[in-house]
């Protein structure tokens, strides 16, 4: 996972980051 990624992601929906996060 790249911090550019991570920052997309976040500023769309942080939610999908956690959930993400959490499923990976």
């Amino acid at each position: 996972m790249s911090s550019c990624d991570l920052h997309s992601q976040e500023d769309e929906s942080p939610r999908s980051v956690l959930e993400e996060m959490g499923l990976a």
